[in-house]
């Protein structure tokens, strides 16, 4: 608006020109024909031309000068366009610069993170080569003594420890020996190294590097001082547990007085062979496990009367007997296992680090860790048979998803070698078949596990409920088992610590079985209390309805039981469970008061 305001007047000054120059125009015209009507010289024609002429000369020049200074207006208006053109450009192409350094920054503070994880998984690697150097009797783990003379204050003590979170690294003095790094003092002529026992097989002059460690170990013998870990390198694992259990039955039942049965214990030794390291067997494997029990009578038999059982460990007294030896062979790359010999058909294999195959359970299924009674251990419609010949196929195609099937002699003998039952009396065997998925549901701590399985059953052999007189073939059930996991405390994998949760159902032929129905529930929360996240504390519920047809000998309807466990991690190899059962009828006698039974378990890794 400015330039146009200076443009106008000049515009108005060239008119006014113009109009003036017309009028001189016309005066000029009458003066020339007096000048030629009077004869007069051409001489002064010629002077008066240029003197009209002047003005319109004039007239032009402003014209010009008009139009130059029109043409620079356009031209500057069309800079000024260009210049806003050429500003927004450069906006966009900030924000678009803007855009890619938080990108990168983002992608450096990535990679910087994941640098951190690695360094601080090498420096956990340190501290455990530190700590296995330390381990060993022959080599220079502590702090030489100090030259005569010399003030301790010389000595050079480093330490490096790292925080679980991975998130500060701290110098700290650590009491723990297997967590320090001890550097000797920079005297000349210092050996570094202990002086050697006068007698090597002087056991007191060479200090024990566990002896500090105990309740550290995994093991409480530290892996037989290092003799597993010689046969792990050659394929061969060996496993040994001593369980102890003392229970009391303090309210109804037969009775609380009688201490029979109280204390009973078993142990196990389990000995698995990788047959690729030792024969060059592809995808083989021997097992073989033996066991022993002590106590000549159990808890049920004494004073409870169950008929689940209060103490599902409790077993016949025996020094050892070799329950399992079955040889597994993978096919089909490993997705099918093929499992032959003496065997227990009540589990062994795993989903998706879940017990299957068969009547598994992530939350109960294990007497010497979990639940004690034998409601909460295995479903009791389902006839399985003792330790026995037999095969089992598993086939897991996909990672969610199995089927297996087995057969097992139905006349097994644990004690025995089984050939006699298997192949010299009836050819009874007892056939399985189960089916589940193990999905994930999905949670802010990650994957949430699930386990869903789906079985029958068939036992060929002559039976029949406790009242009738005429036995049946081919018995049938079905039976079902799920868990599922409800949350997660941390977003670790392995990490376990969380509640989850458990069901099972059974149902079988009421003119061959004493129960007919059966179904159990509870739960399971390990890490319930702060600074105890092994810890895992247990509350089950489990009821059998009798057969209908077996009414005189049971004269209550069911059989209830009500069991809460807490396992105590008293040290990685050694595990304390207080329980408690409630027993609603036991023994199916209504005439008998609901028994209480109090517990302790203790569960030993040598």
């Amino acid at each position: 608006m400015k330039k146009t305001g200076r443009i106008l007047p000049m515009i108005v000054a060239v008119l006014n020109l113009v109009g003036i120059c017309q009028a001189n125009d016309s005066l000029d015209a009458k003066l020339a024909k007096l000048q030629a009507a009077s004869k007069s010289g051409q001489s002064t024609q010629k002077q008066t031309v240029p003197a009209i002429n002047a003005p319109t000369t004039a007239a032009e020049e402003l014209r010009l000068k008009v139009k130059t200074l029109a043409e620079r207006i356009n031209d500057l208006e069309t800079r000024q366009k260009g210049m806003q053109e050429f500003g927004t450009g450069l906006d966009v192409r900030l924000a678009e610069l803007e855009r890619k350094f938080e990108a990168s920054k983002a992608q450096s503070q990535e990679q910087a993170q994941k640098t951190h994880e690695t360094l601080y998984a090498k420096l956990a690697e340190l501290e455990r080569k530190v700590q296995d150097l330390e381990a060993r009797p022959n080599e220079p783990t502590a702090m030489a003594p100090s030259a005569p003379g010399v003030s301790n204050s010389q000595d050079k003590t480093k330490t490096l420890s790292c925080e679980t979170s991975g998130r500060e690294h701290l110098i700290a003095g650590i009491s723990e020996p297997q967590n320090r790094i001890r550097v000797a003092g920079t005297q000349p002529n210092e050996s570094t190294a202990e002086p050697a026992p006068a007698n090597l097989l002087d056991t007191a002059a060479v200090a024990d590097p566990d002896d500090s460690d105990l309740w550290n170990r995994e093991t409480l013998t530290n892996g037989f001082a290092g003799l597993n870990d010689s046969l792990a390198n050659k394929g061969i694992e060996v496993a040994l547990g001593l369980t102890n259990i003392y229970q009391q039955n303090n309210h109804g039942g037969i009775s609380t007085h009688r201490r029979q049965g109280r204390h009973t214990g078993s142990y196990d030794l389990e000995i698995s062979s990788d047959l690729q390291k030792l024969l060059g067997v592809e995808g083989g494997t021997l097992y073989v496990h033996t066991e022993g029990r002590w106590s000549r009578t159990d808890i049920d038999a004494t004073s409870v009367g169950s008929v689940f059982g209060a103490n599902g460990d409790a077993g016949e007294r025996r020094a050892m007997d070799v329950t399992e030896v079955w040889y597994e062979q993978a096919l089909l790359g490993e997705s099918l296992l093929v499992r032959l010999g003496k065997l227990d058909i009540t589990g062994g294999f795993e989903c998706r680090g879940c017990p299957v195959s068969f009547d598994g359970s992530l939350f109960a299924s294990d007497e010497t860790a979990q639940f004690l009674n034998g409601a909460l251990v295995n479903n009791p419609t389902i006839p399985f048979p003792d330790y026995g010949l037999g095969a089992i196929f598993h086939w897991n195609p996909v990672e969610s998803w199995y089927a297996s099937i087995g057969a097992i002699d139905a006349q097994a003998d644990g004690r025995e070698t089984g050939f006699a039952t298997a192949f010299h009396k009836e050819d009874y065997f007892f056939y399985v078949a189960e089916t589940g998925i193990t999905p994930q549901l999905s949670s802010a701590n990650g994957p949430l596990q699930g386990d869903y399985r789906i079985g029958v059953w068939n036992d060929p052999q002559p039976k029949a409920n406790s009242d009738a007189s005429k036995t049946y073939r081919d018995d049938v059930g079905l039976y079902l088992s799920c868990d599922q996991m409800l949350c997660k405390e941390s977003r670790e994998a392995e990490d376990t610590q969380g509640f989850g949760t458990f069901f099972r159902y059974g149902l079988a032929n009421d003119r061959k079985n004493d129960i007919s129905d059966f179904w159990s529930t509870g739960f399971q929360y390990q890490g319930l209390l702060d600074g105890r996240d092994d810890d895992v504390l247990g509350v089950g519920f489990a009821q059998g309805v009798f057969s209908d047809k077996a009414s005189v000998t049971y004269t209550a309807d069911y059989e209830s039981v009500f069991e809460a466990y807490y396992n105590v991690q008293v040290s990685p190899w050694w595990n304390v469970s207080p329980s408690l059962q409630y027993i609603a009828n036991p023994g199916g006698a209504g005439a008998v008061s609901d028994a209480v039974v109090v517990g302790l378990r203790s569960q030993m890794a040598f």
